[in-house]
C-alpha cells in the first residue's frame, strides 16, 4: 500500500497531530487563567489566613480623600458642635476656633516660642562656662575626683621648738648653747606615706617615711678658767673667748614608722605616728681644722590634726588634680617630739610646724 498525499495513512497521522496541538493549547490556557495559577500565588499566605478568620472591622472611617480633613479632627469637630453654645464664626479657621473654645486657653501663653519659654525658666548660664563656675565654687555642681587614695606626701616648716643637745660625760668642753645660737632657726621636713588600706569612715593605716633638716649657727670660743673673758696683755679691756671661727651644725633626722589617720570626723582629721629615728649630723667650720660628723639613734613619736582644705579653693583643687591626680589636700598641723636612745650625743627636741599634707 502507497503513502501518498490522499493515502488513509498520511491522514490519520495528521489528524493525530491536529489533536496533540489542541490538548497543549487547552493545558496552556487552563493554567494561565485558571484561580489557582502559580503565577498569582500570595507570597504573605500567613497574613491572609489571619485576614480571613478575623471579624469584619466596623466603625472604621473611610480614608480620607485628598484635600479632606482627617477623620479624628472631624470627629473632634463633631463633638465642640454637640456643645451648647457653639457658634461657626465663618471667618475663622477651625483650628482657631478650637484655640479659642479650650478652657486653659491664656494660662500658658507667651509670645515667645515654646523652647525659649523652657529656655527662659532655666538658671543663667555662668560666665565662662559650667567647668569654670565649678571650680571656681559658683555652681551647685560638685567635682568628682575619681580613683581610690593610696599615698601621701607634704611639707613642715616649724613654727617653734624647744631642744637639748648634749655630749657623753667628758666628750665635750661646754654646753651647745656655749658655741650656738639658740634662738629660733627653721627646720624643714618631707614626707611620703603609703596607705594599703585608705577609708573615709574608718580612717586610714600607713607606712611612712621622713627626713628633716635643722641647722644653727656660732663661733668658736677659746678654753679659759676665768668665765666669760681674757686677759689683754697689752693693757686695755680684756678679750672675750668668742674666736672668729664660725660653726655650723648640721642634724638629719630620717623616721621611717607608722602612722593612722582618723577620717570620720572628715573636714578635721587628727593622725598619731610613731617611728624609730636615725639622726645623722655634722660639724663644720671654716678654719680648716676638720668637721666631726656621727649619728644618734632615738624614737619619734608625732600627733596632729589635718584640716581639709580643698573644699574651701575649688579651682585650686581641680587643677592638682588634672595635672597630678591630687584628690584631696589639708593644712598640717603637728607636734613632734624626739628621744635619744644611743649615740655619743643626745637630741632631745620638741617641735611644732605647719605645713601641707597632699593625697593621691
Amino acid at each position: 500500500m502507497g503513502v501518498g498525499s490522499g493515502s488513509p495513512v498520511r491522514t490519520a497521522i495528521g489528524w493525530g497531530i491536529q489533536r496533540m496541538k489542541n490538548w497543549i493549547a487547552l493545558v496552556a490556557t487552563t493554567l494561565v487563567f485558571s484561580p489557582v495559577s502559580f503565577a498569582e500565588e500570595s507570597n504573605q499566605p500567613y497574613i491572609d489566613l489571619l485576614k480571613q478568620t478575623m471579624p469584619p472591622e466596623k466603625n472604621v472611617a473611610p480614608a480620607a480623600e485628598s484635600g479632606e480633613p482627617d477623620p479624628y479632627i472631624q470627629s473632634i469637630r463633631k463633638k465642640q458642635e454637640a456643645q451648647p453654645g457653639w457658634v461657626e464664626d465663618p471667618s475663622q479657621n477651625y483650628t482657631d476656633r478650637l484655640r479659642e473654645s479650650d478652657p486653659k486657653r491664656g494660662q500658658n501663653e507667651s509670645s515667645e516660642g515654646y523652647s525659649d519659654g523652657i529656655r527662659s525658666r532655666l538658671e543663667p548660664k555662668p560666665p565662662g562656662g559650667a567647668i569654670e563656675a565649678v571650680m571656681q565654687n559658683r555652681s551647685e555642681l560638685q567635682q568628682k575626683r575619681l580613683g581610690d587614695i593610696h599615698h601621701a606626701f607634704g611639707f613642715r616648716v616649724s613654727a617653734s621648738r624647744t631642744f637639748s643637745i648634749t655630749g657623753e660625760t667628758g666628750s665635750a668642753n661646754g654646753n651647745f648653747s656655749d658655741y650656738y645660737k639658740t634662738g629660733y632657726t627653721p627646720e624643714l621636713s618631707f614626707f611620703w606615706e603609703y596607705q594599703p588600706f585608705h577609708s573615709e569612715w574608718f580612717g586610714n593605716f600607713g607606712l611612712i617615711g621622713s627626713g628633716t633638716v635643722s641647722y644653727a649657727m656660732g663661733k668658736g670660743r677659746f678654753p679659759s678658767a676665768v668665765a666669760g673673758s681674757l686677759a689683754n696683755p697689752f693693757g686695755g679691756s680684756d678679750f672675750t673667748l668668742d674666736s672668729r671661727t664660725n660653726l655650723r651644725f648640721i642634724t638629719i633626722p630620717v623616721s621611717v614608722g607608722l602612722i593612722y589617720r582618723f577620717n570620720l570626723p572628715r573636714i578635721i582629721r587628727p593622725y598619731a605616728m610613731v617611728a624609730p629615728t636615725l639622726t645623722a649630723y655634722g660639724e663644720y667650720r671654716d678654719d680648716n681644722k676638720g668637721s666631726k660628723t656621727g649619728y644618734s639613734t632615738g624614737i619619734l613619736f608625732s600627733g596632729g590634726i589635718n584640716l581639709e582644705v580643698d573644699r574651701l579653693f575649688k579651682e585650686l583643687a581641680w587643677d592638682l588634680y588634672a595635672d597630678y591626680g591630687i584628690k584631696k589636700f589639708y593644712l598640717t598641723i603637728d607636734y613632734s617630739k624626739l628621744t635619744t636612745a644611743s649615740g655619743l650625743i643626745s637630741f632631745d627636741r620638741s617641735v611644732v610646724s605647719l605645713g601641707m599634707t597632699y593625697e593621691y
